[in-house]
């Protein structure tokens, strides 16, 4: 917490001894605008509490997300070939801008995916009953904590067919529905993420640009990936990939399971 709070301190000053008119259109400009427009109802102290809030919930989560994403493009190179002649049609060489994203469909689909295989959170243990609770067989007395295996969950065969194979296609329109509330990466009921939809178009954002510019594959003696719940969902060991310009396609290889353990 140290650490942290010494980060978003340093950033927070450096800005204020800019000029105003350099400061750059970022979160911590709009926070700081509210401060000046109104420091009583935001005073400093909530400027640096928003920070360390979207820090923690809405950096590390997304990296940790792409890692993943970036696994299972190298994995499946079909898939990724599919998602990198979208982009290059959808976006022609541009940057991706809010308004395209919506047309970057099969690359929304291969990020859900990737969700479902490795959720960023794969418990959650925030539900405590109210009251004595009776499901199915079991009662519960009042005051237990729920833990939701969301992974566990996802990886279901009752839900997902062949839960353990990256298939993108399960969230193509059209596709078969699944129960509400067996895909759960952002949670669900009045406590989902609050997050969700900005981190999808960061997620998709930062995704289309990497296939822009890069094409991804596994080396040789790659190996299966087992999953460490440190926060977020975390690889085990070393992610290891190969690395080369887009242009220069790595030839193709053929998929592989993505999840172990």
């Amino acid at each position: 917490m140290a650490a942290l709070r010494a980060l978003v301190e340093r950033h927070l000053l450096a800005r204020l001894r800019l000029p105003q008119d350099a400061w750059p259109d970022d979160l911590l400009t709009r926070l700081l605008g509210l401060h000046r427009q109104d420091a009583v109802a935001w005073p400093l102290q909530a400027v640096r509490d928003e920070c360390m809030t979207a820090f923690l919930a809405g950096h590390e989560t997304s990296a940790a997300t792409l890692a993943w994403w970036v696994w299972c493009m190298a994995a499946n190179p079909a898939a990724q070939a599919t998602a990198r002649a979208e982009v290059e049609r959808v976006l022609q060489g541009r940057a991706p801008g809010a308004d395209r994203l919506p047309d970057l469909t099969y690359l929304t689909q291969t990020i859900k995916e990737t969700l479902r295989l490795y959720p960023t959170a794969p418990v959650l243990i925030s539900r405590r009953s109210k009251r004595t609770l009776t499901l199915g067989p079991w009662t519960f007395p009042e005051r237990t904590l729920f833990m939701l295996p969301v992974q566990l969950m996802h990886h279901d065969a009752r839900w997902f067919d062949e839960p353990l194979a990256f298939r993108p296609e399960r969230f193509a329109a059209g596709a078969p529905d699944f129960p509400r509330g067996a895909y759960l990466p952002f949670g669900a009921g009045p406590r989902v993420c609050l997050g969700q939809h900005l981190a999808m178009a960061e997620l998709t954002v930062v995704a289309a640009m990497v296939l822009q510019r890069f094409s991804l594959s596994l080396p040789p003696d790659a190996e299966q990936l087992d999953t460490v719940l440190h926060i977020t969902l975390r690889p085990a060991q070393p992610m290891r990939l190969g690395i080369a310009p887009a242009a220069a396609t790595a030839p193709a290889a053929a998929a592989r399971p993505t999840v172990r353990g």
